[in-house]
């Protein structure tokens, strides 16, 4: 099961602005590259993040998770898909299994949709 760090809602609010580690260069900045020139020479360089653009963060949107009611960074939410493939909604790692379960077993009732028409429709 995958960590999902939770926000506390006495301090934080949705839509609020968090910086969090970027999970690309974890914080550094950037990468040593080594590159071969021949067998007996090696060139280091260092290349910045291309995803923090060296920082060593991200600035991350906080949303409500709509299963546990946790604050979560907008990219630990995920799309939990009904069996039919159609988006149902977005819930927090630790909620998907969960929730995912819960859905699996509905079913369209396509004879009872809902709508009927009336005579003065035909």
């Amino acid at each position: 099961m995958c960590n999902v760090k939770k926000y506390n809602k006495e301090v934080f609010k949705v839509g609020d602005i968090v910086n969090v580690v970027c999970p690309m260069c974890n914080g550094s900045g950037g990468f040593n590259v080594i590159r071969a020139i021949d067998q007996f020479r090696d060139d280091v360089e260092y290349k910045e993040c291309q995803m923090c653009d060296g920082e060593g963060h991200l600035e991350k949107e906080l949303r409500e998770c709509p299963h546990c009611r946790e604050l979560v960074s907008e990219d630990n939410l995920t799309w939990v898909h009904d069996r039919y493939g159609i988006p149902y909604k977005k819930v927090c790692w630790e909620c998907y299994e969960e929730v995912d379960k819960e859905i699996g077993n509905w079913e369209y009732d396509y004879l009872d949709a809902g709508e009927y028409l009336e005579e003065e429709d035909y």
